[in-house]
């Protein structure tokens, strides 16, 4: 084979392009010494022949590739042995790749079947995996302890004990299996992009040198739910508010007590807020409030709970000051609000519970009046939970707020953390001026932090039209369209790409990025039909005439 290498730069991207096809320099070097290493089929065949089970899934080709992945570390930030993996593959099959200063790949692989003249198609996913520091540790040994993929009854094919990131596991699989395709296969030009750390900071997503492509369709293989089209996920905005306050000193007679919430859901405040699970910081806030005004000598010393701020608070305490005297009536008054907020929350939070506690330290202060108010207030009147609904996407989350953390920063400042999200960049903007109004009206300072683009929906879409025909065509009914409420590497794509049209689907995956993670078999094979389906279309629309297969006569198998 022949080789180039060489940085190729973009007068706009400044990071570097590596541009290879054929064998890499080092495996000429090695040959011309009569040294050869085993042609990848042999390594892959290798991994796939451990279960003959496993080898007999379909399509062949896809499930290869997976098993071997399973048995590669791709922890996030250690992405060295995956890519290694997709290069070789490449090389095996004589095509060009080519890599970015951080590490990003896209192999290109020429169009076929009648469908060279087609526009090329990205087609997108993440090679790293979600792992904790053990499974991290573990993970770089992965090749001499492999990891063992079970078949279960159900159809699921399961990683015991293990992580195994099968929705991008899947989704490199099937994108390099259509390198596996026969030359007469009818597809379009295809750079199939492999980003780096999609599961930390999404480095190879932000940092993507777009001179690499010239596709102007993405299709992003990542999705973890079978029979869902995404074509739409919510950007973020985090914000800390600062509240000044002041103290005085606790009332005659008065004693600490603990006020607390517990036995909440919680949950993702993106990917669970639809569910409308309770807010501890907003429950206490509602009970502290409540409590003062039955009981107007109640002193309010500082209120607690969060803690990061993508979970929904599962509990908080407010630590408040009253005399002994008070102490029966306070304990009716929180039988009443504990009955409140189990009416509800009685279907997502049938464990809340509200307790008046002894705490576990005791203090001689209390804040102000005018400060407790103003922190009740701030908790109060902030948006919390589902803003709105989406127009565009039916039954989708398009906005949402999540309070997130309260807690004393020092002697003279409580915090409030936020995260606000939205598909709709608008909105977006829309809730940073509401938290900075209510933040003005009770005299905090509202300080803006990291954020994240969104990917606005589009039912106009020419790709989703064409994703949803061909899903129709490969299994007889329609697709649910559904937006992620959540940060997702295709928006970070768009926000350097802006032109791009793009929808993501992927099998069918439980546990997703947790020990006994598991992946619906019969759904790696929907998968890989509906991708070939689409591309399929996609090379139709600028085929020759008479050239491959129409739009209207698709080959069934694909």
């Amino acid at each position: 084979g022949s080789s180039s290498s060489g940085p190729v730069t973009s007068p706009q991207r400044p990071s570097a392009v590596v541009r290879t096809w054929g064998a890499p320099p080092a495996a000429v070097a090695m040959r011309a010494l009569g040294i050869f290493l085993p042609p990848l089929a042999v390594v892959a065949r290798a991994a796939f022949d451990k279960d003959d089970t496993v080898m007999r899934l379909e399509p062949a080709s896809v499930w290869k590739h997976f098993n071997a992945l399973c048995n590669i570390n791709r922890c996030s930030g250690h992405e060295a042995q995956v890519a290694d993996y997709v290069r070789k593959v490449a090389d095996a099959e004589g095509v060009e790749w080519l890599s970015d200063s951080v590490g990003n790949l896209v192999v290109r692989r020429p169009g076929s079947g009648g469908g060279a003249a087609a526009d090329p198609i990205i087609v997108q996913t993440q090679m790293d995996m979600a792992c904790d520091g053990a499974e991290e540790a573990e993970g770089l040994t992965r090749g001499l302890q492999p990891l063992e993929l079970k078949l279960r009854e159900d159809g699921w094919a399961v990683a015991e004990k293990s992580r195994m990131g099968a929705d991008s596991g899947v989704g490199i699989a099937v994108a390099l299996a259509l390198l596996d395709e026969p030359p007469e296969a009818f597809l379009p030009p295809l750079e199939l992009l492999f980003t780096v750390q999609g599961q930390s900071d999404r480095l190879g997503a932000h940092s993507l040198n777009t001179s690499m492509l010239a596709g102007r369709h993405l299709i992003n293989l990542d999705a973890a739910e079978h029979g869902v089209l995404f074509a739409g996920s919510a950007g973020h905005s985090r914000v800390k508010i600062r509240l000044p306050v002041s103290h005085v000193g606790l009332r005659a007679e008065s004693h600490n007590f603990a006020l607390t919430l517990r036995g909440l859901r919680g949950g993702h405040s993106g990917d669970e807020v639809y569910l409308g699970s309770a807010n501890a910081l907003v429950g206490i806030a509602r009970a502290v409030a409540s409590l003062r005004a039955e009981l107007p000598g109640l002193q309010l010393i500082g209120i607690e709970g969060g803690t990061v701020d993508n979970a929904i608070p599962e509990e908080a305490v407010a630590i408040l000051a009253m005399p002994l005297s008070a102490l029966h009536h306070a304990r009716e008054v929180v039988l009443e609000i504990e009955a409140g907020l189990r009416a509800e929350h009685r279907r997502t939070d049938p464990h809340l519970h509200l307790r008046l506690e002894q705490p576990e330290h005791a203090v001689d202060y209390a804040l102000s009046e005018e400060s407790a108010e103003r922190l009740l207030d701030l908790i109060l009147l902030l948006p919390n939970g589902v803003v709105r609904q989406s127009a565009e996407i039916p039954g989708s989350i398009e906005t949402s707020h999540n309070i997130a953390r309260v807690l004393a920063a020092d002697a003279g400042h409580f915090e409030v953390l936020c995260l606000a999200r939205s598909a709709m960049p608008s909105m977006l903007a829309d809730l940073r001026m509401r938290i900075a109004r209510v933040s003005q009206r009770v005299v905090a300072t509202a300080m803006a932090g990291s954020s994240y683009p969104s990917w606005a929906p589009n039912r106009s879409s020419a790709l989703l039209s064409i994703a949803q025909e061909a899903f129709r065509r490969v299994e007889g009914r329609a697709a649910t369209l559904a937006m992620v409420h959540d940060d997702l590497e295709v928006a970070a794509i768009l926000e350097r790409m802006p032109d791009l049209d793009a929808v993501a689907f992927g099998p069918d995956v439980q546990g997703s990025s947790s020990p006994g993670e598991c992946v619906k078999i019969d759904s790696v094979e929907k998968t890989w039909a509906l991708t070939r389906r689409v591309l399929a279309r996609l090379a139709a629309a600028e085929a020759p005439d008479g050239a491959g297969a129409s739009a209207g006569e698709q080959p069934e198998e694909l």
